[in-house]
């Protein structure tokens, strides 16, 4: 029954150790991501103006486009930062869900170890 218990608990310690290093591992890809998208983005703004530039247009007019063209960038990833922190929120509760579960299971078999020694003892 001891064994029972420690073996649980190792268990446990061991499912904790690997979801802090998926969660780690989530943490890092998001930061890529960003990072990724960051520079697509700056990319995105420095090809646009060049393009701009070639155009034979006022220079009003070329900050205008440009300007609007950040702005809709800026739109964009505002949106692509907030369906990832949905998603990461979502991870995040499945999780704990998860871990919610496995102690109720833990609860339940503990539960049952007791009962099992009590039943001998009689």
């Amino acid at each position: 029954e001891k064994e029972e218990i420690e073996r649980y608990q190792k268990e446990e310690q061991e499912r904790l150790r690997l979801e802090q290093q998926q969660s780690q591992a989530r943490e890092k890809r998001l930061q890529e991501l960003r990072r990724h998208r960051e520079q697509q983005e700056q990319q995105e703004i420095e090809r646009f103006q060049r393009e701009q530039e070639q155009l034979q247009l006022s220079t009003e007019e070329k900050q205008r486009r440009i300007a609007s063209r950040r702005d809709e960038l800026r739109r964009k990833k505002e949106q692509q930062e907030q369906q990832e922190q949905e998603e990461y929120f979502r991870e995040q509760q499945q999780l704990e869900q998860e871990r919610e579960r496995r102690r109720e299971l833990k609860r339940q078999r503990l539960a049952e170890i007791a009962t099992e020694r009590a039943r001998k003892e009689e």
